[in-house]
């Protein structure tokens, strides 16, 4: 979890770089169905019509 958008990405191509640095080409491959995202984005994704799925709120209450 990050907390922009484009660190999120930036954290991806990175793990990205480091697997096909060493070889690992179909890890590499498969980064992009990584989950990597921002706090609020994850908080958003653990809610689903104002129910929150989580056992707690990550902040407070889920926005409906």
């Amino acid at each position: 979890m990050t907390l922009t958008e484009a660190a999120a990405s930036e954290l991806l191509e990175r793990i990205r770089a480091g697997l096909l640095a060493e070889g690992q080409i179909s890890e590499a491959m498969a980064v992009g169905r990584a989950y990597v995202s921002t706090g609020a984005a994850a908080a958003d994704r653990t809610c689903a019509g104002g129910r929150c799925l989580a056992p707690a709120a990550p902040f407070g209450r889920c926005r409906a």
